[in-house]
C-alpha cells in the first residue's frame, strides 16, 4: 500500500512540476496582452528570456508606475495576481 501512495506523489509531483515551468511564459503573455497600446512600442519591445520579462523601452517605469489610463495599475503588480491565481487554483 506505500508503494502506492508514493506512486501517486511521483504523479502529481511531475504534474505540479510541468504546470509550474509553463508559469512564466503565460506571465509574459499576460504582461503582454495588458501593456497598453499606443503605437506598439511598449508591447512589441517587451521580451521574454531566462524566465525574465523586460520591457526594452525608455518609458518602461512610467507605464509600470500607471502613467496610462488604459492600465491604471501598471502592468507588474496584475501579473503577479495573475500568477498567483495560475498558482494556486
Amino acid at each position: 500500500m506505500l508503494k502506492r501512495q508514493t506512486n501517486n506523489i511521483g504523479r502529481h509531483s511531475r504534474a505540479t512540476r510541468r504546470r509550474l515551468a509553463r508559469v512564466p511564459r503565460q506571465a509574459y503573455n499576460e504582461f503582454v496582452r495588458i501593456t497598453p497600446k499606443r503605437s506598439g512600442n511598449a508591447k512589441r519591445n517587451t521580451n521574454f528570456s531566462n524566465d525574465s520579462i523586460r520591457g526594452d523601452y525608455d518609458y518602461v517605469n512610467r507605464l509600470n508606475d500607471g502613467y496610462s489610463k488604459k492600465a491604471p495599475d501598471g502592468m507588474t503588480d496584475p501579473v503577479i495576481s495573475y500568477i498567483r491565481k495560475l498558482i494556486f487554483k
